[in-house]
C-alpha cells in the first residue's frame, strides 16, 4: 500500500484509532480528530512480522486534535499503544516469551523504519500524556505545532510515573513532543501553552541524534515570557 490522501475530514467519538497506517507516502491535511479513545494517527509495523510496508514519507499538516487517548490502552500503555500520543509513530517488535508484559517489551531499538516524517502546523487541544511521539525515525520535521493546555488525568500520570524519562518524584509528567531512537530531527516553532508544573514541551528519551532546534518554547497562558522547553 502506498500514496494515500486524507483531507478536510472529521473523525470523532470512536473507541479505537482514527487512522492506522501501514503504508508509504501518506498525506493527512486539514482534518479534525475528536473524542477518540486511542491515538488519532497510529503509524506502526512489526519489522519481524510485517503486515505491510513501514510508514515512511508521512505528512500531517493543519490538523486539529481534541480530547483523545481516554481509553484503557492509552491510559495504561497496553496492547498497541506504547506511547499515549495523538500522533504516535514507532516500529513495533514482538515480545520475547521471557520478557514481562508491558509497553517496553514492544519498543524497538536500533530500527529506523519510519523515515521522512513531516508533522507541521497542527493544533492539540485538551491532550493527555503526549501530543506527538516519534520513535524509530530518520529525517523528521516537527514544526509550528501548537499545544494548548492538557487535560489532567491522574491514571495517565500513574502510568507515566513508571517511565524513567517522564517520572520525577514519583509522579508521571506529560510531554508535548516525545522522541526516542530518532536520527536527524528538525524541531522549530513548536509552542506549548499552559503546561502544568513539571510537564515538558520536548522530551528526548534515548538514542536521539542530529537534532536541529529553533524557537521551541513552553509558554504561560498569561503573564511573563517563555520558560525552557
Amino acid at each position: 500500500a502506498a500514496r494515500f490522501f486524507v483531507r478536510d475530514s472529521r473523525v470523532m467519538d470512536s473507541m479505537r484509532f482514527a487512522i492506522y497506517i501501514k503504508a508509504r507516502g501518506g498525506v493527512i491535511f486539514n482534518s479534525q480528530f475528536d473524542g477518540l479513545s486511542a491515538p488519532s494517527i497510529l503509524a506502526t509495523n512489526e519489522p519481524e512480522w510485517p503486515e505491510g510496508p513501514p510508514a515512511t514519507h508521512l505528512w500531517v499538516q493543519g490538523c486539529t486534535f481534541s480530547q483523545n487517548n481516554y481509553g484503557y490502552m492509552s491510559r495504561h500503555r497496553a496492547f498497541m499503544v506504547v506511547d499515549p500520543a495523538d500522533i504516535s509513530i514507532y516500529a513495533r517488535r514482538l515480545r520475547d516469551a521471557a520478557e514481562p508484559a508491558g509497553y517496553q517489551a514492544h519498543v524497538s531499538r536500533g530500527h529506523y523504519a519510519n523515515n521522512h516524517m513531516k508533522l507541521v502546523g497542527n493544533v492539540f487541544h485538551d491532550w493527555r500524556g503526549m501530543g506527538i511521539a516519534v520513535r524509530n525515525s530518520r529525517n523528521a520535521l516537527i514544526r509550528d505545532n501548537l499545544f494548548l493546555p492538557p487535560v489532567e488525568d491522574p491514571v495517565m500520570r500513574q502510568t507515566l510515573a513508571k517511565d524513567h524519562a517522564l517520572a520525577r518524584d514519583g509522579r508521571g509528567h506529560f510531554a508535548a513532543i516525545f522522541l526516542s531512537s530518532v536520527d536527524g530531527v528538525h524541531l522549530a516553532g513548536n509552542h506549548a501553552y499552559g503546561l502544568p508544573a513539571g510537564d515538558h514541551a520536548i522530551v528526548r528519551e534515548a538514542d536521539v541524534t542530529g537534532v536541529i532546534e529553533s524557537d521551541n518554547a513552553a509558554l504561560p497562558l498569561r503573564g511573563a515570557g517563555p520558560t525552557a522547553a
